[in-house]
């Protein structure tokens, strides 16, 4: 796998340190954070040198231990300049959240131009899971095949191919037009009902829309569009 060297997010804008300074002390975060359940820790993958296709200061992005795609990068915000978020919606308070969500889409997409195949470059999906199962805060850059065995069951499926998966382009668009993001909580994070839900959706085809019963019959179905 080819590896992103440090010196290619030279041109991604950053953070000053004020800004920075302001994200810590982002209280709102804080308490948020501190009544979060308990979630599975990402810490060991991202220590592993062999799953790092970039690290920097700010961020660090990885291979997925159990790909749902022939490529599947999880990238993660961390280090000593930002705020650990766990949600969704601690980046959303966040008193940055535009500014690091545009830096995230120009890192993301350097990784995409360097590491995915060619053939896949513009079959890409980035963006982040309404409710994350492991912390911390991480976002998911797939390519739009889902050809893995990793890919077993609905659950898979339906959080990356309903509205569970928040679109990086969708929440940025969102965020320039809402004030208030949770006056009208437009990807429903505050509705714990509706994103299960989500996931329990039929399994309907990410190309044609037709609906499959089963994993097996949806896999058939996706060569057919090769």
């Amino acid at each position: 796998m080819k590896r992103l060297q440090s010196n290619s997010t030279k041109g991604i804008g950053k953070l000053t340190s004020d800004k920075a300074k302001s994200v810590l002390n982002d209280e709102t975060v804080k308490s948020s954070i501190k009544k979060s359940a308990p979630f599975l820790s990402l810490e060991s993958s991202m220590k592993d040198e062999k799953l790092q296709v970039f690290k920097n200061d700010r961020f660090i992005c990885i291979q997925d231990k159990y790909p749902k795609a022939k490529v599947h990068f999880l990238l993660i915000p961390h280090g000593n300049e930002l705020p650990k978020m766990i949600r969704v919606a601690d980046l959303i308070k966040s008193n940055q959240c535009l500014d690091l969500l545009k830096e995230i889409k120009s890192l993301s997409e350097k990784i995409i131009a360097e590491n995915f195949p060619k053939e896949l470059k513009s079959k890409t999906m980035c963006g982040f899971h309404s409710i994350q199962s492991m912390q911390p805060l991480h976002m998911h850059i797939i390519s739009k095949d889902f050809d893995s065995d990793c890919l077993k069951n609905k659950k898979h499926w339906n959080s990356f191919n309903t509205k569970y998966f928040i679109n990086l382009d969708d929440l940025i668009e969102c965020l320039k037009n809402e004030k208030d993001y949770f006056k009208n909580d437009f990807f429903n994070l505050n509705n714990q009902k509706i994103l299960k839900d989500y996931l329990d959706c039929p399994l309907k085809c990410n190309v044609c829309n037709a609906v499959q019963k089963n994993m097996p019959s949806l896999k058939r179905h996706l060569v057919t569009h090769k």
